[in-house]
């Protein structure tokens, strides 16, 4: 995990906030998984797990105000996650 977190500090602001909440999610998921399956004689739903990490990438995208160097693997991780570059705004000229 802190594998993964290090390798990311060379990406952009906005891949570093999806990738972080992608981390927690993941981890969330498997402790709930764990206790469902120790304490409610639960199975493993994979379907759902990946829905929840989904959910969670996907409001991490949203609430995050960094906007994204345009490198090419920064734009093949948001393409492959079916989400949308964040611009930076452009500067306010003085009228």
């Amino acid at each position: 995990m802190n594998d993964r977190l290090i390798a990311c500090k060379a990406r952009s602001p906005l891949t570093k906030d999806i990738w972080s909440a992608t981390s927690i999610a993941c981890l969330v998921a498997i402790c709930k998984t764990r206790n469902k399956i120790l304490y409610e004689d639960g199975r493993i739903n994979e379907a759902h797990i990946r829905i929840q990490v989904k959910k969670s990438i996907k409001r991490a995208h949203e609430q995050t105000f960094h906007s994204m160097d345009n490198t090419t693997q920064d734009l093949a991780t948001l393409h492959a996650l079916y989400l949308s570059n964040k611009l930076r705004r452009a500067p306010m000229q003085g009228v």
